[in-house]
């Protein structure tokens, strides 16, 4: 779609992210939980080996991300509480090169309790903490400063908000307008392998006055949506677990 590339460059950096700092940690824990307590607060991508390192910053958009990913965020009053998204430090290079935060910090001690304990309430206490202090790291650390901050990004997302307020007209100018509207994805968090669902049981729409790149308006929705992600995880958890199992089967489709 034309005028689009900003919003898909923001979402391929947000990829590069993924796959390159947040993986490793999972992974990093995953391998050694001892070793990863230790090496943690080490963690710095220019220190990698000279041929990882070469790799890393060959990737599309690495020598803007990495430099960026993440900042530290003014933590938040209680865990309830997503904190207010604002970046402690002098810019938003600090500390970037992938490395600790006090959030990843306690999101893999909430891990490493739900492993410690027996107790099926403080597991699942555990579990949804776990996904909120990570969204929050994710969301504030990460994709604010490196995509939601961004004016031209603003400027799409600010332009998807005009066209869904001028299809909801009834008027005759406001045909083209739902005609080019039809094209835009909606903004949904979807719980399938699919791209999107219509069944609400699975489904989480953005509310109608959402701004999106306001953080804690966008957190207030991760919020709501993690929380039917936990229900749907106790609830139904053979279906989440095939969905899961078929999105990671997509890995070496093209």
């Amino acid at each position: 779609m034309p005028g689009m590339g900003i919003v898909h460059e923001g979402l391929g950096k947000g990829n590069l992210w993924i796959y390159n700092d947040l993986l490793v940690w999972c992974y990093g824990y995953a391998a050694d939980p001892v070793a990863f307590q230790d090496c943690a607060k080490q963690r710095d991508s220019r220190q990698y080996h000279p041929t990882v390192q070469k790799n890393l910053m060959r990737q599309q958009w690495a020598a803007d991300v990495v430099p960026k990913c993440p900042v530290i965020n003014e933590a938040s009053a209680s865990m309830d509480d997503a904190g207010s998204g604002k970046f402690l430090g002098s810019n938003s290079e600090n500390p970037g090169y992938f490395k600790w935060t006090p959030r990843v910090s306690i999101g893999f001690n909430l891990v490493k309790q739900w492993e410690e304990t027996t107790d099926s309430t403080f597991k699942n206490n555990f579990a949804f903490n776990h996904l909120w202090v990570m969204a929050q790291h994710e969301q504030g650390e990460v994709l604010q400063g490196l995509i939601y901050n961004d004016t031209k990004f603003i400027g799409k997302l600010k332009f998807q908000r005009t066209m869904d307020q001028a299809t909801s007209s009834e008027k005759w100018w406001a045909a083209p307008a739902r005609a080019f509207h039809a094209l835009i994805p909606p903004l949904q968090l979807s719980f399938t392998a699919q791209d999107e669902t219509s069944d609400m049981k699975y489904r989480s729409n953005a509310p109608k006055d959402l701004i999106l790149e306001d953080y804690k308006q966008r957190m207030a929705w991760i919020k709501d949506t993690g929380k039917l992600f936990h229900f749907l995880m106790q609830k139904q958890r053979n279906y989440m677990l095939s969905e899961l199992k078929a999105i990671a089967a997509m890995g070496g489709l093209t």
